[in-house]
């Protein structure tokens, strides 16, 4: 059975808080999931780890090469992808400039799959995305 995990981005004070933390604030989960409380953003576990077992979650940043066209016998050098991991089409994808890459095509083509950060708390990283894209 898949294992549902979240954690929350607490937008008013900037910090990232996991289930336990959230209830502290006593704060109806519901609503929060429903967007009817809007200090919290929930963020899914995706179910998968990076390269240093560093859990997957919707909003984090990831960068890996893309192997794509030595597939399709384009070139051989590495394509370095800097993307945020989003749901989108009923699957997990990395979403970089105008590309879209499978999660799970791209962790398990890429043994250097790797976390870097998060949307929330790296805002930064966004501007490597747009770099090598």
């Amino acid at each position: 059975m898949r294992e549902h995990k979240y954690r929350f981005w607490k937008d008013n004070t900037k910090e990232m808080l996991d289930l336990k933390q959230v209830l502290r604030y006593l704060v109806d989960i519901v609503t929060v999931f429903e967007g009817k409380y809007d200090n919290f953003k929930p963020l899914q576990y995706t179910g998968l780890k990076d390269k240093n077992g560093v859990e997957i979650y919707e909003a984090d940043v990831v960068t890996f090469n893309d192997f794509d066209s030595l597939r399709t016998g384009g070139l051989t050098s590495d394509c370095i992808i800097t993307g945020k991991v989003v749901f989108a089409y009923g699957m997990w994808i990395v979403k970089s400039n105008d590309n879209e890459h499978d999660l799970y095509q791209a962790l398990i083509n890429d043994e250097e799959f790797e976390v870097i950060g998060n949307i929330y708390e790296n805002p930064e990283l966004l501007l490597l995305e747009q770099s090598n894209g």
